[in-house]
């Protein structure tokens, strides 16, 4: 009555009408949730409208505002929904139990009902009690399951590319970074920012358990994504408070599951990031019951009341030779997981990281539900102008920037993981004439001069670049490619987050002084 999407969530919750013992509160319920699911308010004077002459059935007017005069927090709305549905268990348990007297007193010794069925009777009962409550949604009509509405709770990342109570796999060979990868998308998604362009829902709590990684690797890296980043003062405070590690190298199995769950308890994660998965599930990774038993029963077993979301890292099998060597299709991507495809299955979204053929360049697949990230790439349409599409694959590359750390004499490789600018095909420089490569359309200090200086909070894409190029001294679109790169390459132009390019300080400062001395 307070809100009417409180009704979705009873509905969610395994509310039915025979959860009200109350004649008048059942038909309340009913009403409301037939109000709601036709798009009509849900509050009293609008179930008093639509009661008319049946109003009685309510309890007449008076009880409407009683009711209303007593209703709590939309707040503590699940623990209410919660209540109603264990009552109906509780009434269940002890009709069941009445029933269970009356044939127990019947029974005699070679008379009567067997003692075994009545017990198989009795289990069944009490069974099908406890099912009710914890798997509520296996026995639902298709008519009662709801499409999410925006800013769905359940939704973490993407249009429901992850949401909680599911879980997803992230992929890839030893030692290529896949933890810097995982660090840097939960603290991206922690500050509630999109990571290579896969965006969260709101800011997001990461809790990491992982084995791999000393304290001083995840410092490199924590420092590298401070930097690589531009992380603030309030950031940090944010990414504090969202991001937690927890190292474990011994618990495996059923004593890991029972620590993981007082941790998640403590926590109250969204995401929750297992480095790597053969550290913590006891068991042959290619054998599907071993995989569902820690996976299902496991994992999904602590997380029954859907309260976050699994990222599994994982490991690619070693490479293969000879004639199993081949390339997989777009959508075989998905399982260049180790182990049994059961883990796959288990996976409601799979992301794979994969090398290119040069050294330090990667892809990052979206396997499975790829398209749900909402990632998107820049194109150009048949008449030239530019457009967006929706993409699975995004190219990435390992930084090559440094950093100074007090303490350390040698600066530090940057750890970060930056977008990849992809390079144009082979024939698209052959068709342009050598002349035009060996000469220049204009100055570095006028290249750096189509970058005003407003445009380098948020950046410029290569087309805006582009066009400016050559509109002001007609630079052909190969040449601004290959000078893009080769200022990348020289620290003078970096590549943002989003894929943007801005000039780096030694950029401006050429922009700078060839605006001071032109003639």
């Amino acid at each position: 009555m307070i809100d009417g999407k409180t009704v979705e969530d009873c509905i969610a919750g395994g509310l039915t009408a025979d959860c009200f013992h109350n004649s008048v509160t059942r038909a309340i319920f009913v009403k409301q949730v037939e109000l709601y699911l036709s798009g009509r308010p849900t509050s009293p004077e609008s179930l008093a409208a639509e009661a008319g002459s049946a109003i009685k059935d309510f309890g007449g007017y008076a009880n409407l505002a009683r009711i209303s005069d007593k209703l709590p927090s939309t707040a503590t709305a699940k623990l209410h929904i919660r209540t109603v549905r264990d009552m109906k268990a509780a009434r269940l348990m002890i009709a069941s139990a009445f029933e269970l007297a009356e044939k127990a007193s019947q029974y005699r010794s070679g008379d009567g009902p067997l003692l075994e069925d009545a017990l198989g009777e009795a289990e069944a009962s009490l069974y099908a009690i406890r099912s009710q409550r914890t798997v509520r949604q296996k026995l639902k009509p298709i008519t009662e399951f709801i499409p999410p509405m925006d800013n769905d709770d359940a939704t973490l990342i993407g249009d429901r590319f992850l949401c909680r109570g599911h879980g997803s796999l992230l992929v890839g060979g030893s030692g290529i970074g896949k933890s810097t990868l995982a660090y840097q998308a939960s603290v991206a998604w922690g500050l509630g920012r999109h990571f290579l362009g896969i965006q969260p829902a709101r800011k997001l709590v990461s809790l990491h358990i992982q084995a791999e990684d000393e304290e001083g690797d995840v410092g490199e890296v924590w420092r590298s994504i401070v930097e690589g980043q531009k992380l603030s003062e309030e950031d940090v405070k944010v990414v504090r408070k969202n991001v937690i590690i927890r190292t474990e190298k011994v618990a495996r199995g059923t004593r890991f599951l029972q620590e993981l769950k007082m941790l998640c308890n403590y926590v109250k994660p969204d995401l929750v990031w297992l480095n790597p998965l053969h550290a913590y599930m006891d068991g042959d990774i290619k054998d599907a019951q071993a995989v569902g038993g820690f996976c299902r029963e496991g994992l999904a077993g602590i997380n029954n009341q859907d309260r976050w979301a699994y990222i599994i890292v994982h490991h690619t099998p070693k490479p293969a030779t000879g004639k199993d060597k081949g390339t997989r299709e777009w959508n075989e991507i998905m399982y260049e997981a180790a182990g049994s495809a059961d883990l796959v299955n288990w996976a409601r979204a799979v992301v794979v990281l994969k090398a290119t053929t040069t050294e330090g360049s990667f892809d990052l697949h979206l396997a499975k539900r790829g398209k749900r990230a909402g990632v998107v790439k820049e194109i150009t349409d048949a008449a030239g102008n530019p457009d967006w599409e929706v993409t699975t694959r995004i190219p990435i590359r390992h930084s090559r920037g440094k950093i100074n750390i007090l303490g350390r004499a040698k600066p530090l490789p940057l750890l970060y993981w930056e977008p990849r600018i992809e390079e144009l095909p082979a024939t698209t420089v052959k068709e342009e004439p050598k002349r035009r490569r060996e000469k220049l359309s204009c100055s570095d200090g006028e290249m750096a001069s189509y970058f005003p200086e407003d445009t380098q909070d948020f950046g410029q894409t290569f087309e805006e670049f582009f066009s400016a190029a050559s509109a002001m001294c007609g630079m052909p679109k190969a040449e601004s490619s290959r000078r893009r790169s080769d200022w990348i390459e020289d620290g003078r132009m970096e590549v943002m987050d989003t894929g943007r390019l801005r000039l780096t300080g030694t950029g401006m400062q050429i922009r700078e002084h060839w605006l001071l001395h032109r003639k």
